[in-house]
């Protein structure tokens, strides 16, 4: 016996299905299961062989996730946070990041963020860093991200603008 689909519930599941690469207007540059990955920059490094990395993750699923690491061919990679006490605020090491349902989170300068270190050369603006998320639903999506100015990544922060230059 055949069942057939009327063609509203064919248009709803079909507009479904696009909304996971898709949030106020904007396109995810990564998708991991059901976990979107937008707006991954880098400030041009501060040092010669450091920098940082931000992005965002939406997990449009019912279901929570975790970042259990990142990769990159240019050195190594870590999850940090920045916690301050007593008005001193240190960078500490991060095993896993949850993710849960209908979560956002925001990797920013002075929260969550990746540190990459052992550089074989400063990251300069208009270079584009390749990394690997790897979650543990979600598997693994290789993504990349624009270099930027300092300037550019305070600016997309003040405004709320999240998308790419």
């Amino acid at each position: 016996m055949r069942t057939r689909l009327s063609p509203v519930l064919l248009i709803f599941l079909a507009g479904a299905a696009c909304d996971i690469g898709q949030t106020n207007d904007r396109r995810a540059i990564a998708t991991a299961g059901q976990l979107a990955i937008y707006d991954a920059y880098a400030p041009a490094s501060p040092a010669p062989d450091i920098a940082s990395l931000y992005f965002t993750v939406v997990n449009f699923g019912e279901t929570a996730d975790t970042l259990r690491s990142i990769t990159t061919d240019l050195g190594s990679a870590a999850l940090h946070t920045v916690v301050t006490d007593e008005g001193r605020s240190t960078m500490q090491h991060v095993d896993a990041l949850p993710i849960g349902p209908s979560d956002t989170i925001r990797l920013t300068p002075g929260g969550y963020h990746v540190m990459i270190t052992e550089l074989p050369q400063p990251l300069e603006v208009g270079d584009t860093l390749r990394v690997t998320l790897t979650f543990t639903r979600g598997g693994a999506v290789a993504l990349d991200a624009l270099v930027l100015t300092y300037t550019d990544v305070l600016e997309r922060l003040e405004t709320g603008d999240r998308s790419e230059p």
